[in-house]
């Protein structure tokens, strides 16, 4: 019986009915690139995500600041340039 690679698609003959790999180099390989995948994958909804908080914060390609939420945000420019009472600020 004659299997295909599943990394670089050589065919080879298994050792056992569970193989999938014709060598120990391209399972190694195989695993590796699985795994930057993943890692891009990570990366890009860390991205993604942090993009769609500069939104919120209202400040494009410029890190949100501790304590200012939406509101405090979106009110600056209404009462010359100072936020809301409260907005931004942890109830309590």
């Amino acid at each position: 019986m004659r299997l295909a690679c599943a990394h670089c698609d050589a065919e080879f003959t298994p050792k056992n009915l569970r193989a999938r790999f014709c060598s120990d180099r391209c399972r190694a390989a195989a695993w590796q690139a699985q795994r930057r995948r993943e890692l891009s994958l990570a990366l890009e909804a860390l991205d993604q995500a942090k993009r769609r908080l500069e939104r919120i914060c209202g400040r494009e390609g410029q890190p949100c600041k501790k304590g200012t939420g939406q509101y405090a945000v979106d009110t600056m420019g209404l009462a010359g340039g100072s936020p809301a009472p409260g907005a931004g600020s942890a109830p309590g």
